[in-house]
């Protein structure tokens, strides 16, 4: 079943489409800015999203489980990103370098990062996602950081 969202929504809310067995094509047109936690988690038949290119904000594991996400997680090196938003990541390990371009690390992306040993934030970086680096020991820049302090109930500014 292929699903084409109405121009008048602006917001995809939490788990909105969550465990949806049958779809397997969504479009998300341009007047869509934000998709909530779970929005389209675990609809494993979803092979395509056509995605808006106005989207500011995606939470935690919106794409997660499904086939679009698992083949083109798999299929990047390092960050899959959807309008500057990082959504996923295979760099687990190491010196994570944030490329330029990239406005928002969504919520959890680097939660199972435990390698990291440095991060580098682009200048176009302006929020990172809650609990992005829970609980990590990495060097930012200059500085020795505890990540903890990257967790909580709101995404933080840079």
């Amino acid at each position: 079943t292929s699903v084409t969202i109405p121009d008048s929504v602006t917001s995809i809310g939490n788990s909105a489409f969550r465990d949806c067995s049958s779809l397997t094509s969504i479009t998300i047109p341009d007047s869509v800015t934000s998709i909530g936690d779970y929005a389209f988690y675990g609809t494993n038949s979803v092979k395509k999203f056509t995605f808006s290119k106005n989207l500011e904000s995606i939470g935690h594991d919106a794409f997660a489980e499904t086939k679009w996400y698992n083949s083109a997680l798999a299929a990047t090196v390092d960050h899959l990103v959807i309008n500057g938003i990082i959504i996923g990541s295979n760099k687990k390990t190491g010196t994570l370098i944030i490329p330029e371009g990239i406005k928002k690390i969504a919520p959890y992306v680097f939660l199972d990062a435990t390698g990291l040993t440095s991060v580098t934030f682009p200048n176009s970086l302006t929020e990172i996602g809650e609990y992005a680096f829970f609980d990590r020991d990495v060097s930012v820049g200059n500085k020795d950081l505890r990540t903890k302090g990257f967790y909580g109930k709101q995404s933080i500014g840079i």
